[in-house]
């Protein structure tokens, strides 16, 4: 009898384990979870203030897309100047560096841009932002006062992720404004409407640089040197 009652309860707990063994396998595993890795690229002009020296004019509010910015400023008489000041931010969560900076602008030789407190290769760490200055100026020394002194500017910085590149500006930008600048700050220019282009070049016609006192290259002002001259220089910067 004793025999009987431990085969029944063997067999009862068998059958206990068999049936926890059945119900954990027919058990589904659901792990539920939810995970975000995000990364942003957001570089851009935050801010942009101007300070005016003389009869200089903002003729338009300047205006910004992401990294680039528009500008258009009238300015009257030598030593007007307009000082912008732009603030460049990172509101992303990646590391920048500077890749690229170009200036591209219109006007009259007598305007000069300039930019500083920023350069090709500077960084900028997530979160961070960095102040420079774009300054149009009517060049003090100017001795010729066009009809209309207007500067226009287009400024595009290009921005790329930093992954502990170094970036060099490897050849400068110069355009025909700034090549003039710097020729005219160093030569006094002028008007060839006197000189007989009959007869050679002379002291008393002309020898030196000219301007034409007629437009003839797409209705721009044409300067050229007359004559054998040992003074001239061109100087870059």
């Amino acid at each position: 009898m004793k025999k009987k009652t431990v085969v029944i309860i063997v067999m009862c707990i068998a059958i206990l384990i068999m049936a926890i063994g059945y119900a954990a396998f027919q058990t589904k595993l659901n792990i539920n979870t939810t995970g975000n890795i995000t990364t942003t690229w957001n570089i851009y002009f935050s801010n942009i203030s101007s300070e005016i020296t003389g009869s200089a004019v903002n003729l338009v509010t300047p205006s910004v897309t992401s990294t680039t910015a528009h500008f258009e400023a009238e300015l009257e008489l030598p030593g007007d100047k307009i000082v912008y000041t732009i603030t460049l931010k990172n509101g992303g969560s990646i590391d920048a560096i500077i890749s690229n900076i170009d200036i591209n602008s219109t006007g009259p030789y007598q305007i000069i841009n300039r930019i500083s407190d920023i350069k090709i290769g500077d960084k900028l760490a997530r979160g961070a932002e960095t102040t420079f200055k774009l300054t149009t100026e009517f060049d003090p020394n100017a001795t010729y006062i066009p009809e209309d002194a207007i500067s226009t500017i287009d400024l595009t910085m290009d921005v790329v992720q930093d992954t502990g590149q170094t970036i060099t500006e490897n050849t400068p930008i110069i355009n025909t404004q700034k090549l003039n600048a710097a020729i005219l700050s160093n030569n006094n220019a002028q008007s060839d409407v006197s000189i007989d282009f009959s007869q050679i070049s002379s002291d008393t016609n002309g020898k030196g640089l000219y301007y034409t006192n007629v437009n003839t290259e797409d209705n721009k002002t044409t300067y050229y040197f007359r004559g054998n001259v040992t003074n001239n220089y061109v100087s870059f910067a």
